[in-house]
């Protein structure tokens, strides 16, 4: 009896004094899914010709290398025209010769002849590009997800291939009314085992979630998975118990901020340096110099060079902002946040040719400057503080590129002006600390992680151009930067950027998107609160 009774006794301190022990702790929720797995990404190939295709080399659901050739098409007709069009350049410069040196002039002939001769030049040119585009190749590694059959017709710019980059694979989870609250308990980062039955194998994915996806990615490393097979998994979670509402007891603040909590209203000014790496879509210097390296290895130059063209841009950030206490610990912030960068480049490349020199000189200069009211929260602990701001930024773009091309009988100079404004949003989240230097002001140093990005620029560009014959050209065109990929002498791509009222559909330009501009950083920040 003792026993019975000591047991109950025990039971109820358990039970009243460890009321957060609750049956429900011990309820799992499982949910099983089967789920085709997909390539991470995906690259279209298109085609830079028209024609019937004569061979195709690979299969669907074959794995390719870099640089391996898919498909080709049937060009033979293009021999016969290009001797053709020889033929009758052959014709119209022996027709010029013979008006020029024999002095048996005719104005209009001569002229016709001259303009006979360019367009046979520029014909057979054309014809010659088109014949060496008859191979496609496969710009990734990865995997074969379509391709056009053999004798198949063609157009110019059309897909031929889809190539997945299977290197890693991945599965989309969508939430839905069976598994919201199961994939909501589910952290980003975290493992997961999978089995595909297909080929009897076990791995481990990883969970990457954005906003309310959910993303599976799997490594490939061996290549035994392909796109299309059927992945099993399972996801189980703890069914959390309410938690008991504990009241807390409130904290005395240190001397040193009492009069913080005091004020109802403070000012806060700060200033600061980043550094920041706009993007390939901002930075044309680097398009530059894949434009000069291609150039001087398509004619198999000799050259040095000298000066060089930054990456980085430095700017200068002030931000001036209200703080206004709801709590104890709470602050509510509302500001404005002005910001000023520039960067300027300046590099020469001197080619040598066989008999004379050729030098090219850019100078680039870029100016960005914005502005961003924003609004946020801050947190206090003590002399620390954590706090996260979100506004929009309102960015304006001044670029200036100036080049000037010399040899020994000719130069050439080009004149170029781009403004151009854009929005995006801007947040900033960091730490700070607090030194007292007066009665009332702090003097504050803070840590901050920024996200700014600005996109779809627009406005306008104005373009000159002169050269030592005195024939001159300017141009004034308006409307959005867009950045894409250009290959003038098909040996390679870069990146540039343009001014274009819609966008470009040259087969020559690849990849087109709207011009952004990232100044995304980490940076310090030194102010004061009053």
């Amino acid at each position: 009896m003792k026993k019975i009774l000591f047991g109950l006794l025990v039971l109820f301190l358990v039970l009243n004094l460890f009321p957060e022990i609750d049956k429900k702790s011990n309820q799992k929720k499982t949910l099983t899914f089967e789920k085709t797995v997909g390539c991470r990404a995906v690259l279209e190939i298109r085609s830079l010709v028209s024609g019937s295709v004569s061979e195709v080399l690979v299969a669907k659901g074959d794995r390719v290398t870099t640089g391996q050739i898919l498909l080709q098409f049937d060009v033979s007709g293009l021999d016969e025209e290009i001797r053709t069009a020889e033929q009758s350049l052959e014709v119209w410069e022996k027709t010029l010769f013979n008006r020029e040196h024999w002095k048996v002039r005719s104005q209009p002939a001569e002229t016709q002849a001259k303009r006979k001769i360019e367009e046979f030049k520029t014909d057979i040119k054309k014809k010659k590009q088109q014949k060496s585009r008859q191979r496609i190749h496969s710009l990734i590694e990865g995997n074969v997800l379509d391709i056009v059959d053999k004798k198949m017709p063609v157009e110019e710019d059309q897909v031929v291939a889809r190539i997945g980059d299977d290197s890693v694979l991945k599965i989309e989870l969508i939430p839905n009314d069976s598994n919201r609250d199961v994939l909501a308990e589910i952290q980003d980062g975290e493992k997961i085992s999978l089995t595909f039955k297909e080929v009897n194998l076990a791995c481990s994915g990883e969970i990457k979630k954005k906003n309310d996806r959910m993303v599976i990615l799997i490594p490939n490393d061996k290549y035994l998975l392909k796109p299309g097979m059927m992945a099993g998994f399972q996801i189980t979670y703890d069914i959390q118990p309410e938690i008991p509402t504990v009241r807390k007891q409130p904290r005395t603040r240190p001397k040193d901020l009492q009069h913080v909590k005091e004020k109802k209203i403070g000012f806060e000014i700060s200033a600061g340096m980043s550094w920041s790496d706009p993007g390939e879509y901002y930075d044309r210097a680097s398009g530059i110099d894949n434009l000069m390296g291609q150039y001087i290895q398509n004619y198999g130059l000799e050259y040095t060079t000298s000066g060089k063209f930054g990456k980085n841009i430095i700017y200068f950030p002030v931000n001036a902002l209200v703080n206004y206490r709801i709590s104890e610990d709470w602050y509510l912030k509302a500001g404005l946040e002005f910001g000023y960068g520039n960067q300027s480049n300046q590099k020469t490349y001197r080619l040598n040719w066989t008999t004379t020199t050729e030098d090219h000189r850019y100078n680039l200069s870029s100016k960005l400057t914005y502005f961003m009211p924003f609004v946020g929260a801050e947190r206090r602990f003590g002399k620390y503080g954590v706090y996260a701001n979100v506004g929009l930024n309102l960015l304006s773009l001044s670029h200036q590129k100036n080049l000037e091309v010399s040899e020994s009988t000719y130069w050439h100079r080009q004149d170029e002006d781009i403004s151009a404004t854009g929005t995006g949003i801007g947040i900033l989240v960091g730490g700070k600390y607090n030194f007292l230097i007066g009665k009332k002001t702090n003097l504050i140093l803070k840590l901050e992680l920024c996200y700014l990005k600005v996109s779809n620029l627009s406005g306008s560009r104005d373009t000159s151009i002169t050269n030592s014959l005195g024939e001159s050209l300017s141009e004034s065109i308006q409307g959005t930067i867009y950045s894409f990929e250009i290959n003038p002498y098909d040996l390679g791509w870069f990146y540039t950027w343009e001014m274009f009222g819609s966008v470009p559909g040259e087969s020559w330009i690849r990849n087109v998107s709207k011009m952004a501009i990232n100044m995304s950083s980490i940076r310090l920040m030194l102010g004061i609160v009053f």
